[in-house]
């Protein structure tokens, strides 16, 4: 499924339908902490699983330093010229 909306305004739409996804990609403005909204609101949905791989698309300037408050850990990287590739894995139940 691919959704052409902000991503706060999928996940609000996609919330409470009792769909689990096995891949999210993210491409949300650069700046704007967009980035960790959308980690939390997907933590918190049940949308996603430990099984689940979430991909996001950032500035190379875009630190990831507290996700694991959020329950999610960055497994991988991926570093372009203008932009990376953040990939994140869900560990469980953010903290409270």
């Amino acid at each position: 499924m691919v959704m052409a909306c902000d991503v706060i305004t999928a996940l609000s739409r996609l919330e409470g339908k009792g769909r689990q996804f096995d891949i999210v990609f993210m491409d949300p403005p650069y700046h704007h902490g967009l980035e960790l909204e959308a980690l939390k609101k997907l933590g918190e949905s049940g949308m996603v699983s430990k099984d689940s791989i979430i991909i996001t698309e950032a500035s190379l300037e875009t630190k990831y330093d507290d996700v694991e408050t959020l329950g999610f850990r960055v497994s991988r990287v991926k570093e372009y010229k203008t932009n990376k590739h953040v990939f994140f894995t869900f560990e469980g139940e953010a903290a409270e």
